[in-house]
């Protein structure tokens, strides 16, 4: 496998799932320094491949992207050579070698309008990124190509996720925390999403999948439950309201995606969205964590 992006938070789990498999891979990277035959250097925005013209993988996952909201409404032709031009010139370049191409997408092209989206409902983004990825998708599937696959994510959260982290460490420190409770969340694990990525590569499948946690749940509700989970004072959780950026009119009511296609091809149905917090939440005593 092909990672274009190693350097991201779901291409460096994937890679290390591919490692601990013993499954051959390259994963890209951004940083020059980082650059051997096993890290091609590879910059969306640049459309030079070099690097991969003796790399010869069976199928490719595209984890790279301009993913920040802030920074794609700042600059919306640099990241579009990213999000878009660039994405698709790649796909077409990988398609020619023979190599299947896995897309990330998001739940960001979606209105939010309802819960546990299905797959075929229309593309309604509020946000540049959100138009960006739509555009992305569009571009793919008018390829036409059955070696391309689409897998769109609501909110992924990796093993060194500072959001969880920084509040697991202030609850057993016993300082407040402010999670929104008008901002939902279906989450999943990174690991989760790099076992859907493998899967759909064994598969071989085509088209359009998704996956997310099976329900939308606050960042208010998940944070109580952290603090739950760690035996913390669940005073400490002291909700606001996150309000609508000037970038996303209102966050969207949800964020949820109906997984039954990638259940029904390949077994992995949409996890609790509790589940993410065994990613940080093993119990400890207040006074004996810093």
């Amino acid at each position: 496998m092909l990672i274009i992006g190693g350097d991201s938070m779901i291409g460096s789990v994937l890679a290390a799932t591919l490692d601990q498999a013993g499954t051959r891979h390259w994963a890209t990277t951004r940083r020059p320094a980082a650059r051997s035959p096993d890290r091609p250097l590879i910059d969306l925005g640049s459309q030079h491949w070099s690097d991969l013209d003796t790399i010869e993988a069976d199928a490719a996952c595209i984890c790279a992207a301009s993913a920040r909201l802030a920074q794609c409404h700042a600059d919306p032709a640099g990241t579009e050579a990213v999000n878009v031009t660039g994405t698709l010139a790649l796909t077409r370049y990988l398609l020619a070698r023979g190599t299947r191409v896995i897309h990330l997408s998001t739940n960001q092209v979606l209105d939010g309008a309802i819960p546990v989206a299905p797959t075929e409902r229309p593309v309604a983004p509020a946000s540049v990124y959100g138009r960006q990825k739509a555009a992305a998708e569009a571009g793919l599937l008018d390829l036409a190509s059955d070696g391309v696959t689409i897998l769109r994510f609501a909110k992924v959260f990796g093993p060194e996720d500072t959001l969880l982290l920084g509040w697991r460490r202030d609850l057993l420190a016993a300082t407040p925390i402010t999670p929104f409770s008008d901002m939902t969340a279906a989450p999943i694990s990174a690991h989760l999403a790099a076992t859907a990525i493998l899967g759909l590569a064994n598969a071989r499948a085509a088209g359009l999948f998704q996956l997310s946690a099976a329900r939308d749940i606050s960042y208010a509700e998940l944070a109580l439950a952290l603090a739950g989970r760690l035996g913390a004072d669940p005073d400490l959780v002291r909700p606001k309201l996150a309000g609508g950026p000037a970038i996303v009119s209102t966050p969207p009511r949800y964020t949820s995606l109906d997984t039954s296609r990638l259940t029904a091809l390949i077994g992995l149905a949409a996890p609790d969205p509790y589940a993410v917090l065994d990613l940080v939440a093993t119990p400890h005593s207040v006074s004996g964590i810093s």
